[in-house]
């Protein structure tokens, strides 16, 4: 399969064989097909994927799923095109070279690197795996325990000082705690109440400022259970798209949400009901 279009190979992505078999990859554990989709869509991409701003969710996908399935010498060759796209300095780029370095031989390398992002950033660096903060703060790695279900009172504990912390504008305690969250759920893709946490985390990374990784978070949010037809983890994956120049997904993301609920823009700053006229999707 070729594309002649930047439009052809999204929607492949999006909506066709890529995510698919990358859906049943990853429930299969399969190191191999999940590493293999990855490097068809990087190959087959119309135009240079090292260098196009699109391809950078597509980029933070990859190595996020590469991780799930330990597949570490997939992800040490795709980390120079983490870090062409996100920057070598940025944390989510750290965080993936010190995971790399802890998983692939070098502990010591690692527990620096983990152990400096920590102190910097705090736990909002580590993403969705905060079982690395152990390795951090000078421990071991814990193996994964028993997911919980969201009306368990850790995770409904959680959700009280989330509350707390949105409310007092403390972002990167809110980042931190949905993180704590969502790795007591289990799988996001399948967890109730993930949508939720994601949802908030996308929140307190747009109050931060930062676009690129509310896009991301709310992207995983669309994978999670009711994510997808949910309006307003659409209105928000369209605002950040649009925040980040990307017009194709982000009249995408405006236009699933407003049709949903019409009103759903007249409380959201006016450049995204603008945006949408110059675009001719509305009137």
């Amino acid at each position: 399969m070729s594309f002649s279009t930047f439009d052809e190979w999204a929607d492949w992505v999006v909506d066709g064989d890529f995510d698919t078999t990358l859906d049943a990859a990853l429930a299969a554990g399969d190191q191999a097909a999940v590493v293999e989709v990855f490097d068809r869509a990087w190959n087959e991409f119309p135009g240079d994927p090292a260098t196009d701003e699109r391809l950078q969710g597509f980029v933070y996908r990859a190595m996020g799923s590469f991780q799930r399935v330990d597949a570490w010498d997939a992800a040490t060759r795709w980390l120079p095109r983490f870090e062409q796209h996100y920057g070598v300095e940025d944390p989510s780029t750290r965080f993936h070279r010190g995971v790399l370095a802890w998983e692939t031989g070098d502990a010591q390398e690692g527990r620096r690197i983990l152990a400096a992002l920590y102190d910097e950033f705090g736990p909002s660096a580590f993403g969705r795996d905060e079982s690395y903060i152990a390795v951090a703060q000078g421990g071991e790695r814990p193996a994964s325990g028993e997911p919980l279900n969201v009306d368990a009172p850790q995770v409904q504990q959680i959700v009280a000082e989330l509350q707390e912390a949105m409310d007092a504008e403390r972002w990167d305690d809110a980042i931190g705690l949905c993180q704590r969250a969502l790795g007591l759920l289990g799988d996001e893709r399948e967890a109730d109440g993930s949508m939720w946490f994601l949802a908030h985390m996308g929140d307190a990374y747009m109050d931060k400022g930062q676009w690129a990784e509310a896009r991301d978070t709310f992207f995983r949010a669309t994978q999670a259970p009711g994510g997808m037809e949910n309006p307003y983890v659409q209105l928000r994956l369209g605002e950040c798209e649009y925040e980040l120049g990307n017009t194709r997904a982000a009249a995408n993301g405006l236009i699933a949400a407003r049709m949903q609920v019409p009103d759903i823009l007249d409380e959201e700053p006016p450049r995204y009901r603008t945006f949408l006229v110059e675009q001719g999707l509305i009137s």
